[in-house]
């Protein structure tokens, strides 16, 4: 008998190891979107439909059919037919975003880039990279940051009088490299750190020595980089500024190809767009246009392009795209985000350049465009296979997907294919699924319900406007005719669209909910974070971030359970994840970087909160973004930063599950229970999913 239970248990291990390990060689597979998605609506309105965020550009070869585009978040695409179909690009253990690309001129193979992630209000990055591929494997340069040093490099320069010099700024610092990045120093520290945000460098084509960096202070340097010039103060704005005036967040330079030493530079002040000129490098300069021709030109919006076959011709592009044919004097616009208007692109110009051959590219938040009549029509050539889109949630159920995207609005996967929500411009965000019903959040504004049948939204008028794209947001856990949403509350909605706080009892403070989950055995018990760590310089002390709650006839009593996590004190929580299995066991992840070996990722309490312990091992210094739990409660996934992590709870540690997924930001992670699939949308790469056993 008992050598008969000794290989029942033998076998019972063998068969838990071999579906943990099945899990970990299980292989993900893209789900796209791959192209733009089809609209459900074709009425010749506004859309934001698109592929995704692309912030930087470079055409090359002779025949300039090759792209490199990049994504802030997600990486580098190439395409080799002129936008027709793309491939990804970037080393899948250094995925990060790609701010700018300088591409061998002589060697279109060679290239480097500018890399750095600067969402969710944190910078990081891994310096400047080399590739000799056309990214297909990639190198360090002698510029290398660990993430923890939290340092974006925003704009690279190679000169082209001595193709061994190179520049690169970060936020606050510009370096410079003589011997083609393997080695940098320091060229500029700027005393004033508070208002630099360099965006952009431009170096003569003539003049090794003349270089140009910008952001939102406007610096030339005749010396090849020993010293600079501040020219701020002979902007137009300058003298009538007042001391409470905001200053323009960012200059944008440009200079003529056929006469470097003529520069234009566009910038914003008390919403009235500049053009100043210099015909001598910086040392003089001269209003060309002042006025409100085009709009928003800030940090986040500002190019500015001398055409090299017409110098006459200036383009400019802010949330849209503008083309002065006199130098700069007048404008007309060029671009609008209207479904089928020959003009028609996407909003928010991130990256612009002029070929030899007089193309025009764009990559703006919806993707790639291509003009070849000088703006007066525009083709998308963001083809099959640019997938970067950018996804904040996604809801999922048999089979069927809904995600909300940065500028991309509401996604739809019904039927094995991808649609728009065409009538609804803007930002996605939360979403939730119950069969053909879909509620969506539009804009941080408003929740919009509607279905995959038609493109007719109705909207659910809410007590607040939540005003971000992300935060908790879920049908009620005894009742799923009633949704809960929250902002600074937890606030119910009934069948007759009447709002109820549930968290009126507590203290009201300016944190709002970033974490919710109402998953307890018999949906009795509801735990919520708020956001920022609790050690704020206030006289709060470790309170009121963290609640527990306990249902009774009358609603929920609450208990704050703040200092029960002493981490909570420099730490955020993204996620908390209850067992509904055994009513004491629950989980939370958490935001933030750590300063030394040991990691703060995720925490475990045993007796619903009351003491935690550690359950980080394994797992990267980055983000942990949302935990989920699986099996019966007896197998975990965390969502990072790094991509997706899984550990059992009998385990040790946590395993990444690498194989096929890149190092993408995985913002949200969901089980479909019917296919046994789980999904992971990324910030930047689109939707992902892995079959499990």
């Amino acid at each position: 008998m008992r050598r008969l239970v000794l290989f029942f248990t033998v076998i019972g291990v063998l068969a838990l190891l071999g579906k943990a390990q099945s899990i970990t060689k299980s292989r993900w597979k893209p789900l796209g979107p791959f192209e733009v998605p089809k609209g459900t609506a074709d009425t010749g309105q506004w859309t934001a439909n698109g592929v995704g965020w692309v912030e930087s550009l470079a055409v090359a070869g002779r025949k300039e059919k090759t792209l490199y585009a990049g994504s802030n978040v997600g990486g580098l695409f190439v395409s080799r037919n002129k936008g027709m179909t793309w491939k990804f690009r970037f080393d899948v253990n250094r995925v990060c975003g790609v701010w700018d690309i300088v591409v061998d001129k002589q060697r279109s193979k060679r290239l480097w880039v500018a890399t750095g992630t600067n969402t969710w209000d944190y910078n990081w990055g891994h310096g400047v990279l080399y590739s000799k591929n056309r990214g297909k494997t990639w190198r360090k340069t002698g510029l290398s940051f660990l993430p923890e040093e939290k340092q974006v490099v925003y704009a690279l320069e190679r000169s082209q009088v001595d193709p061994s010099v190179f520049f690169a700024c970060t936020e606050t610092d510009v370096y410079r490299s003589n011997d083609q990045t393997k080695t940098w120093f320091k060229v500029l520290d700027f005393d004033d750190k508070t208002r630099v945000t360099f965006r952009h460098l431009e170096l003569h084509n003539r003049n090794p020595d003349q270089v140009v960096a910008s952001g939102a202070r406007l610096l030339f340097s005749y010396n090849g980089g020993e010293t600079w010039e501040q020219k701020d103060s002979l902007m137009s704005f300058y003298g009538k500024r007042t001391k409470r005036d905001s200053l323009p967040s960012r200059f944008a330079v440009a200079l003529n190809p056929q006469n470097n030493n003529q520069v234009m530079v566009v910038y914003s002040h008390k919403r009235i767009n500049y053009i100043e000129r210099s015909n001598d490098f910086g040392k003089t300069w001269f209003n060309v246009f002042k006025g409100r021709d085009f709009d928003r030109v800030d940090l986040n919006h500002a190019e500015i392009v001398w055409d090299p076959l017409d110098s006459n011709r200036i383009i400019v592009g802010s949330v849209r795209l503008y083309l002065s044919d006199n130098q700069g004097k007048t404008f007309d616009l060029v671009s609008e985000p209207k479904a089928y208007s020959p003009r028609f692109m996407h909003d928010d110009i991130r990256a612009l350049t002029i070929s030899s051959k007089g193309t025009y590219w764009v990559g703006c938040d919806g993707g790639v465009s291509m003009s070849e009549d000088t703006c007066r029509s525009w083709v998308d050539v963001s083809g099959y296979g640019l997938q970067a889109s950018q996804f904040y949630d996604i809801a999922v159920d048999n089979g069927n997907l809904v995600g909300g995207c940065q500028d991309l609005s509401t996604m739809l996967y019904h039927n094995g294919e991808w649609k728009h929500t065409s009538a609804i411009y803007g930002d996605g965000g939360m979403n939730l699924i119950q069969g053909n019903n879909l509620i969506v959040m539009q804009n941080g504004m408003r929740l919009r319900n509607g279905s995959y049948a038609n493109d007719k939204w109705g909207v659910y008028y809410t007590p607040f406007t939540p005003k971000r794209f992300k935060y908790p947001f879920l049908f009620s856990p005894t009742d799923s005719t009633r949704i809960w949403a929250t902002d600074h509350d937890i606030w119910e909605m009934g069948p007759n669209k009447q709002w109820k706080n549930l968290t009126k009892s507590i203290p009201h403070s300016a944190t709002k909910i970033v974490a919710l989950d109402a998953s307890s055995p018999d949906s009795s018990v509801v735990y919520f974070a708020k956001d920022q760590p609790t050690w704020n310089g206030s006289k709060e002390g470790l309170k009121n971030r963290f609640y527990k709650g306990v249902r009774t006839s009358n609603g929920y009593e609450w208990s704050d359970i703040t200092a029960n996590l002493p981490i909570l004190a420099w730490r955020e929580i993204t996620s908390i994840s209850a067992s509904t299995q055994n009513p004491n066991v629950m989980y939370v992840s958490l935001y933030g970087f750590d300063d030394g070996e040991t990691r703060h990722r995720v925490y475990r309490s045993e007796d619903a909160g009351i003491t935690w312990s550690n359950f980080s091992e394994g797992l990267p210094n980055l983000n942990s973004l949302k935990i989920i739990q699986y099996d019966n409660d007896r197998s975990l996934f965390l969502a990072t930063d790094e991509g997706v992590f899984h550990r059992r709870t009998t385990d040790e540690r946590w395993v990444k599950l690498s194989r096929g997924l890149p190092n993408c930001h995985v913002i949200d992670i969901e089980i479909d229970a019917t296919l046994n699939r789980l999904y992971a949308a990324s910030f930047g790469n689109g939707i992902w999913y892995l079959d499990l056993p």
